[in-house]
């Protein structure tokens, strides 16, 4: 099983824009099948700051997961968005 943490910094004016893209993204990823959780929060310091937490099944279904429609099209318009990424990848133990 694995645990990802996705991190973005966006840009000023654009944190709701981005609240709604990742919602989005998060909402169709929940119907996947293997996708156990995917939560998006914001930062209580600095609200330009998101997180995406997600537990997946396996590297497979991961794999599958960024071959999705939504997928790629929430890194397109998020990419837009972001001032800095990170994303950190977890196995559960």
């Amino acid at each position: 099983m694995l645990i990802i943490f996705a991190e973005r910094t966006i840009k000023e004016g654009k944190g709701d824009d981005y609240k709604q893209c990742a919602k989005r993204v998060g909402e169709e990823s929940r119907k996947e099948k293997g996708c156990i959780m995917y939560e998006l929060c914001q930062s209580n310091e600095d609200p330009l700051k998101f997180a995406m937490v997600e537990k997946w099944e396996s590297q497979e279904i991961l794999d599958a997961h960024f071959e999705t429609v939504h997928f790629k099209e929430f890194m397109l318009k998020a990419g837009e968005m972001t001032i800095d990424r990170n994303v950190k990848v977890y196995s559960l133990l």
